[in-house]
């Protein structure tokens, strides 16, 4: 707890006044009783710049770090609306499904969880991810290559996952809000054995809504479990497995037409949307991962990460443009697609850090070595052009679901990655 007293003292000084009222005044305390400001803030270092655990005012970049207690009070529940929080970075979100992250003027593409790079291509997320696996997340802006092994000059993101704790704990939230949204979250962790040994925690949170927009509906869902096993007092092993759902229908793909074909501007409802009933935008993500640590008896440690991913994406959308008639209501073009795609990506990281002792000080250093692979495919399969309904004054009629041929592969990416670091933080004074 901080606890901090602050005294405040005042004086007036009327020069030329002699009246007794006022000269009575002055005789009252100068003094004011104590006042306690209670609060801590927890999270002061952070190792998403050099893979050292620095104080942030140590760090040579601009860290950000926003921590449990901010994700619980200002009830973030997605990713989007976390990196929305932090300074410096800029959430795009040009539809209902599709964001894109900018911090310096330029995409942010490297992310990483627990620090193992987990890259998001073409900057592009679809969807939303929940957040209520992670303990708190940071943001490296500026070029972070020692970490990530591209440098890119807009910002590094890396969540920290929840970790089991020593003692048992347990909780649980439901909530209502607007549009039919309704949020259910369960966290358990604590150990499993007697001797406290191995330790577990399981994560569950459920979203569910409807929107302001016409046919729009949401449903996310995150399953979270991780165990850990001290092995030896110096060995510890572990293992976690996390999924995530969101099943999003009626979205929308492309902005609405702004005028009809005479330049007059078109007056929409704000429920207004290029989406229809049917179309929709479905991703999975499966995350599984190992850990083993060791820790020598001079203070180092040396850690190796296996990560596997797996992505799936599913999507149809529906694109309009043209200007309508301001008479017949006709006139808007629909383009429609299906647009499947998955990708895996295998890392293996291993780090080792701890100090050395030179010139009578001690410093500390990190040294490490990353090896990943990432394949994806996207796949398309376009209907054929077709027109929508017409216009009922400024309301847009859903087009009936057209008929689509076989998907085409449309890419394929092969991305390998290997490299190695290092970082060393001189300790040259005391200060």
């Amino acid at each position: 707890m901080l606890r901090s007293v602050l005294l405040a003292s005042a004086s007036v000084s009327l020069l030329g006044l002699a009246a007794g009222p006022a000269l009575a005044q002055t005789a009252a305390s100068d003094e004011v009783g104590e006042i306690v400001v209670m609060g801590k803030r927890v999270i002061r270092e952070s190792a998403g710049a050099t893979g050292l655990d620095l104080s942030l005012r140590e760090t040579p970049q601009s860290v950000t770090v926003v921590g449990a207690a901010q994700i619980k009070q200002f009830n973030l529940t997605d990713v989007n609306q976390l990196l929305a929080t932090l300074p410096g970075v800029n959430v795009e979100a040009v539809e209902t499904d599709r964001t894109y992250y900018t911090s310096r003027g330029f995409d942010i593409v490297n992310f990483q969880v627990d620090g193992v790079g987990q890259p998001l291509d073409w900057g592009l997320q679809a969807g939303a991810l929940d957040v209520a696996q992670y303990e708190r997340v940071e943001a490296v802006r500026g070029a972070n290559g020692l970490m990530t092994g591209t440098g890119n000059p807009s910002a590094t993101i890396n969540y920290i996952r929840k970790r089991p704790t020593d003692e048992f704990q347990a909780s649980a939230s439901a909530g209502y809000g607007t549009w039919d949204e309704t949020r259910l979250t369960a966290d358990v962790s604590g150990p499993i054995n007697e001797s406290g040994t191995v330790r577990g925690r399981v994560v569950y949170a459920n979203t569910d809504s409807d929107s302001y927009l016409n046919y729009y509906g949401v449903n996310r869902n995150l399953y979270y479990g991780i165990l850990t096993w001290d092995v030896t007092p110096k060995l510890n092993a572990t293992a976690g497995f996390s999924r995530q759902d969101n099943l999003a229908t009626g979205v929308n793909w492309g902005a609405l037409p702004l005028v009809y074909s005479d330049g007059t501007p078109i007056d929409y409802d704000p429920s207004e949307t290029t989406g229809a009933p049917w179309t929709y935008w479905d991703t999975h993500h499966d995350i599984g991962f190992g850990e083993l640590s060791y820790a020598f008896d001079n203070g180092w440690t040396i850690k190796g990460v296996y990560t596997h991913r797996e992505s799936e994406e599913d999507a149809k959308l529906l694109y309009a443009y043209g200007n309508p008639d301001p008479t017949t209501g006709l006139g808007v073009t629909a383009m429609s697609g299906e647009y499947p795609s998955d990708l895996e990506q295998n890392m293996f990281d291993v780090i080792a850090n701890g100090d050395f002792g030179l010139f009578g000080r001690r410093h500390q250093v990190v040294l490490g070595f990353n090896t990943s692979t990432n394949d994806s495919k996207k796949w398309e399969a376009f209907a054929d052009l077709f027109t929508y309904p017409a216009y009922q004054g400024a309301h847009i009629v859903a087009p009936a679901e057209p008929t689509y041929p076989g998907a085409d592969l449309k890419e394929e990416i092969e991305d390998r990655l290997t490299r190695a670091y290092g970082a060393v933080h001189l300790n040259l004074t005391d200060s």
